[in-house]
């Protein structure tokens, strides 16, 4: 790293594609190195991906470089990866970092957690495989985990893997500007909110299971329901055995800026996933808007945001009846959803967003190269402890 990195540190991220997940921290990556950024793009989007409403954002920025565009991009792409100070890879070949790390260059490996399934041993050796020849550098000095999952510590740790390297991270989606939120008032009835994709690992099931439950206790409220996919005629049949058309909306996908919108207005976000959910960026978004989140703690995202009865609640196992008991509470209770929704926009907005995360990442890679490791108590960039959570 050369000695005017305070001023132009040279930083790449490479990745598959470029999304609006990860937008807000290349932004804020290339402002703060006064445009010495690079997002290197290894794929275009996936038709399914397009299909979903992401943008093609490959095509819009000029920090972007398309590598897979053609051999002279690939190779320029290569050279970027080594010559720069700081190098932040997601999905890429090896060949993009593994001369840099030889070389000991401040590197990053930005990954969810690995086991998101269970394994049987066929599996697991599989993936030991892919591990030797994959992360055979890990244990290398200036490189280090940056964590999009509260288990990817212990999913690495098994290999011997990132030892007392892990740091916190995830991902950042962009925060609401002042001017884009919308006063608070309190719903005739509760709103309860379910985002996502109808895949198993999704588990909608559970939450009409739990609409099931509070309708049983009489309880004001309404669920919305926002999204496609394969389970969505499960569903809706699921809703008509129940008789639960008076209380459950299904409004199929919306794009993000209108999903934005409507947890504005939502009260309560269940957020049912099982372990397969690496990292879930619904949970930033909601908490920044102020909606009072009902997570399972196996989620990625839950144990790095979620203070349990302070910004949201992490229960433990899928049980509707407990679920329900928390969504009772809430109901019955507006000053405790105004004070919890209040705290999770703050750990949004003052902690864990795409400005903090930029500025403590150069900081660290700084204090890397120099010798003199910087610490944090808490955040992105804290360090990350190792924390199990078997996939069921």
């Amino acid at each position: 790293m050369s000695d005017n990195m305070k001023e132009l540190p040279s930083v790449v991220l490479i990745s598959n594609y470029l999304n609006h997940h990860t937008l807000p921290l290349c932004m804020e990556l290339n402002a703060r190195t006064n445009g010495n950024f690079r997002f290197i793009a290894t794929t275009d989007l996936r038709p399914e991906r397009a299909n979903l409403g992401y943008k093609r954002l490959n095509e819009e920025y000029d920090f972007v470089v398309r590598a897979y565009e053609s051999a002279e991009e690939k190779k320029r792409a290569a050279k970027l990866c080594y010559d720069c100070d700081v190098l932040i890879y997601g999905h890429a070949p090896q060949s993009f970092y593994a001369k840099r790390l030889l070389h000991h260059k401040v590197t990053f490996r930005y990954n969810e957690r690995v086991f998101k399934t269970h394994m049987n041993a066929k599996l697991f050796c599989k993936q030991v495989i892919k591990f030797f020849y994959k992360d055979a550098f890990t244990q290398y000095r200036k490189h280090y985990l940056l964590a999009a999952s509260a288990y990817a510590a212990d999913d690495f740790n098994r290999f011997g893997a990132f030892k007392n390297r892990v740091l916190k991270f995830g991902y950042f989606p962009p925060i609401l500007s002042e001017e884009h939120r919308v006063t608070r008032e309190e719903n005739e009835k509760t709103k309860i909110l379910w985002v996502g994709r109808f895949i198993p690992y999704k588990k909608p099931q559970l939450a009409i299971e739990v609409v099931r439950e509070l309708k049983k206790r009489d309880l004001p409220f309404q669920m919305t329901m926002i999204g496609t996919g394969a389970l969505e005629d499960e569903i809706r049949k699921l809703i008509t055995e129940n008789d639960l058309e008076d209380v459950v909306s299904m409004e199929g996908s919306k794009p993000n800026d209108e999903v934005r919108k409507v947890m504005q207005t939502s009260d309560i976000l269940l957020f049912t996933s099982n372990e397969e959910e690496g990292w879930g960026a619904v949970l930033n978004e909601a908490m920044d808007s102020g909606c009072v989140a009902i997570a399972y703690k196996g989620i990625g995202s839950v144990p790095f945001l979620i203070d349990n009865g302070n910004n949201g609640y992490a229960y433990e196992d899928h049980s509707p009846t407990k679920i329900a008991d928390i969504c009772e509470k809430l109901i019955n209770d507006h000053a405790l959803r105004e004070k919890i929704g209040d705290n999770a926009r703050k750990t949004i907005t003052d902690m864990w967003n795409a400005e903090v995360a930029a500025k403590r990442l150069l900081e660290f890679a700084e204090s890397v190269q120099n010798g003199q490791v910087k610490t944090y108590e808490s955040g992105p960039l804290s360090k990350a402890a190792r924390l199990s959570c078997k996939a069921k």
